[in-house]
């Protein structure tokens, strides 16, 4: 997120991003889908925070949001891997014990 604050776009970038930004200042409704969540937590953090352009301030909201959904993407996964792979041994552990008769009691204690 520090990289992309540094290199953020000072304006309205391309596509729907106007359209979006008046929207959201004004709390508007843009074109369908509309993007009522978006657009109602621009409109919110840039009355709660007045800064000269309103669109620099939508820009730092778009990458912190990015950068944070992005955050809980990779640590969901890495706690579903870590999950995957500790059942898997303990699966394999399990067949190994049950496999080997002498080791049975080893394996119950």
């Amino acid at each position: 997120f520090l990289i992309y604050s540094m290199t953020v776009c000072p304006s309205v970038a391309g596509g729907d991003s106007g359209e979006l930004l008046v929207a959201a200042c004004t709390f508007g409704v843009p074109h369908p889908p509309g993007y009522p969540l978006l657009t109602t937590l621009l409109g919110i953090v840039i009355r709660l925070v007045p800064v000269g352009n309103p669109a620099i301030l939508a820009n730092l909201i778009m990458g912190f949001s990015s950068s944070l959904s992005s955050s809980i993407i990779f640590f969901t996964t890495s706690c579903l891997i870590s999950w995957i792979e500790e059942s898997l041994h303990r699966k394999m552990s399990n067949e190994k014990c049950n496999s080997d008769g002498q080791a049975e009691k080893m394996c119950k204690t």
